[in-house]
């Protein structure tokens, strides 16, 4: 069904670049580099899904003349406006209290958790049994996506640590925010939410094993 191929077009797609991204990326690489995700979400990916995303949404999903206007919905979600105030103040050179920063990094540990406590709260048992749907979508966001980026990262002059953090941001499970775009255009957010999941239980996986192998130290 239509609604059903738009919600795996936006899971194949987008990453999960900031909520899993900024922690697994600080964890590896450290605190300096927490500037790639932000970057590669509000620079890239963010544009793109409100761009080409709600194009998708428009083509595969179904008209509803109730809907708030885009603009609206999205200038109500917290994390844009959070992420929106932090460039400000970074590009005003605005310092920030050392106090401020080690409250705001212990709040950040809440976030994947709560993300994924997120995540389950929107599956739905039933649904289960549409896991052989979303596989495709999952292999593309986790394997195809990070191929593209590892062959592409060096052909653009990307530096060796950033474009090792670039391939793993392409490499991350697929994002949440499109759920905001499936709702709005009706698309089928079940099917979204288990892609989601699925990706993210996967990655998890995948990582987790990275480090028993010992290939990130």
């Amino acid at each position: 069904a239509r609604p059903a191929a738009g919600a795996m077009l936006l899971a194949s797609s987008w990453s999960n670049a900031t909520y899993l991204g900024i922690p697994i990326v600080t964890a590896i690489y450290g605190a300096g580099m927490a500037r790639v995700p932000v970057l590669f979400d509000l620079l890239a990916l963010t544009p793109l899904l409100l761009t080409l995303g709600v194009i998708i949404g428009e083509r595969y999903g179904k008209r509803d003349p109730k809907r708030l206007p885009l603009w609206l919905s999205l200038a109500k979600l917290p994390p844009l406006q959070i992420a929106i105030l932090a460039l400000i103040l970074q590009a005003a050179r605005v310092p920030v209290p050392d106090s401020a920063l080690t409250v705001l990094g212990w709040i950040s540990g809440f976030v994947g958790p709560l993300m994924l406590f997120a995540l389950g709260l929107a599956l739905r048992p039933h649904g289960l049994r549409r896991l052989p749907t979303v596989v495709p979508s999952v292999v593309i966001k986790l394997a195809v996506a990070p191929a593209l980026a590892f062959w592409l990262a060096p052909r653009i002059g990307l530096t060796a640590e950033v474009a090792q953090v670039a391939v793993l941001e392409a490499a991350m499970p697929s994002m949440v925010l499109p759920l905001v775009i499936a709702d709005r255009h009706r698309l089928d957010t079940d099917l979204l939410a288990l892609a989601i999941a699925l990706s993210t239980l996967v990655f998890i996986g995948v990582l987790a094993g990275a480090f028993t192998l010992g290939l990130y130290n």
